[in-house]
């Protein structure tokens, strides 16, 4: 789907998750880590699951557009998918994975 397409697909169903991953993926179009013009925004697109990473998330948003994702706290799980997001309101580590 072309940029003007996705943009077309999000003024007409308003701001939809569908209309959020197409925008992601006009500007992200390759699986990785992606920056941004804005300093604390980054797109973060998988083309398939990735095994658990251990990592320290510091302050932030999380939001799920596609697919799922699991983070483990200790012994807590946490599963999430589209349209659901996470934020972390301290600094911790945690394992991620995509699926």
């Amino acid at each position: 789907m072309s940029g003007r397409q996705s943009a077309q697909l999000i003024a007409e169903d308003g701001p939809t998750i569908v209309g959020l991953a197409y925008a992601i993926a006009h500007h992200a179009r390759t699986s990785g880590d992606h920056v941004t013009a804005f300093p604390a925004l980054s797109l973060h697109p998988r083309d398939s699951p990735t095994e658990p990473v251990s990592c320290v998330y510091g302050l932030g948003l999380a939001v799920t557009t596609q697919g799922g994702n699991q983070v483990m706290l200790g012994e807590k799980v946490l599963n999430y998918g589209p349209g659901q997001s996470m934020l972390t309101t301290i600094v911790t580590g945690l394992s991620f994975l995509d699926h």
